[in-house]
């Protein structure tokens, strides 16, 4: 795993509106999905349910390129950063058996970390503790069967970032952390406890935890691509994403999962509305992060979820709880951003589509002055001028994102639909995505910054 967009990019979820008859509704959502020519390409596996009902299901591309095996129903994906919740769930559990509770220092199960940090702090990644991909690796590193406890003495040396609860920081290593503690008190693995305590009861039959020596039928493969063509992704062990993103399932299972959790009362409601929460600093910042999920809305509706990236695949996976609505959008492409198509055909559903932004002519010459970096806390934007005349900025590595001008200091990216609007005057940028709003102060060195 690299550090890339997955530090920003939040996934939107909807819902459904009833204003016109399914056949415009079904053609309304194929117009979407036919906006991407994907003949002879990875693709997409797309449901949108109401509890039992299918409103739209869609699946488009292949899942082998090579062998042009097709996408189906029943194709398995990569969910990467959506396996978070499952993990928080597993921890709400053993809270709800009394066996640990959210204000637990998790220095009983890890000597190292400062005994000022709690479970809570994890969940909800204020923890201030440094995630290990945050550094900078060889690609050889990526190859490495990891144990868990290898994975989470990566940081053992590395500096406090905040004391926790102060700041937020998207941090992979607490997930990590969350799942060794879970192998500590249940004194099984974490993917036997998964197995027993969430894919059997709840009949996930097509979802499973995946290690470096799990062999998985009907597994979409991954890809990049680059320079106009695909590729397979370069090798790396599952055993690395561990318990913040090992997780491969279907867009089916993944309904099953959220109706458990919404309708069926699989969690303690009182522990789950608290999962569902948006957690706020001490300062009263709001993160719009939960345990385990993110928290906003989608045009006036409250939608929880969460996203995931790994080198190959996209995921989206949300929840409308007003209207009891799902939504899954999986893809085997890194390329292929699952949340902008989620985003336009959840307002859709809504019967609140999308206005498309239009775009402005700009003189290159004028994009200049945009170029160079800004700090956001979370992560490092960098804005540089491409050779094809257009601007775009990138978080690291070297994967650039285009964003074309609306007017002559904003700037939106259709393809991971936010929002950038700069304040040249007082050296700011503001990163807006979705209904939230991130400022970054532009920083006056070239030099990278390690973040």
């Amino acid at each position: 795993m690299q550090n890339t967009l997955k530090k920003i990019t939040l996934f939107i979820l909807f819902s459904i509106g009833i204003n016109f008859s399914k056949a415009q509704t079904v053609a309304q959502f194929d117009e979407i999905m036919n906006e991407i020519d994907l003949s002879g390409s990875a693709g997409y596996s797309v449901l949108i349910a109401k509890e039992d009902s299918i409103i739209y299901q869609k699946c488009v591309g292949l899942s082998n390129i090579e062998k042009g095996e097709v996408i189906t129903p029943n194709t398995k994906f990569r969910i990467a950063s959506n396996t978070k919740q499952f993990t928080a769930i597993c921890i709400l559990q053993l809270v709800n058996q009394g066996k640990i509770s959210l204000s637990t220092p998790i220095n009983d199960f890890i000597p190292f970390v400062p005994n000022n940090i709690s479970i809570e702090h994890l969940l909800t990644h204020t923890s201030g503790l440094p995630s290990y991909d945050d550094k900078e690796y060889p690609d050889s590193f990526y190859q490495k069967n990891l144990t868990s406890k290898e994975l989470i003495f990566l940081i053992k040396d590395d500096d406090i970032l905040s004391n926790p609860g102060e700041e937020s920081y998207y941090n992979n290593t607490g997930y990590h952390i969350l799942g060794y503690i879970i192998e500590q008190i249940s004194g099984i693995s974490y993917q036997q406890y998964l197995e027993k305590n969430i894919f059997e009861p709840l009949l996930l039959n097509q979802t499973h935890y995946e290690s470096s020596n799990s062999k998985i039928s009907g597994l979409a493969m991954g890809y990049e691509y680059i320079d106009s063509s695909f590729s397979y992704t370069s090798y790396y062990s599952m055993d690395q994403p561990y318990a913040a993103g090992s997780i491969v399932s279907t867009p089916t299972d993944l309904v099953k999962w959220n109706k458990a959790l919404f309708s069926e009362h699989f969690m303690n409601d009182s522990l789950l509305s608290l999962a569902h929460k948006s957690y706020y600093l001490k300062n009263k910042t709001e993160t719009f992060y939960g345990y385990g999920w993110i928290i906003m809305t989608l045009q006036g509706e409250r939608k929880i979820g969460h996203g995931g990236y790994l080198e190959g695949y996209n995921s989206s996976l949300y929840y409308l709880p007003t209207q009891k609505i799902s939504v899954v959008v999986l893809s085997n492409c890194s390329q292929l951003y699952s949340e902008s198509i989620a985003t336009k055909l959840g307002a859709l559903a809504i019967n609140k589509p999308i206005e498309e932004k239009v775009r402005i002519e700009m003189d290159v010459s004028n994009l200049y002055q945009f170029e160079g970096r800004y700090d956001l806390k979370e992560l490092i934007l960098s804005f540089k001028v491409l050779e094809e005349g257009v601007l775009a900025f990138e978080t690291g590595d070297s994967e650039y994102h285009i964003v074309y001008p609306e007017n002559t200091n904003t700037f939106f990216s259709d393809e991971l639909n936010c929002i950038v609007q700069f304040n040249l005057t007082e050296n700011k940028m503001t990163l807006k995505v979705g209904d939230r709003e991130t400022t970054g102060t532009k920083l006056n060195t070239t030099k990278p910054k390690q973040h």
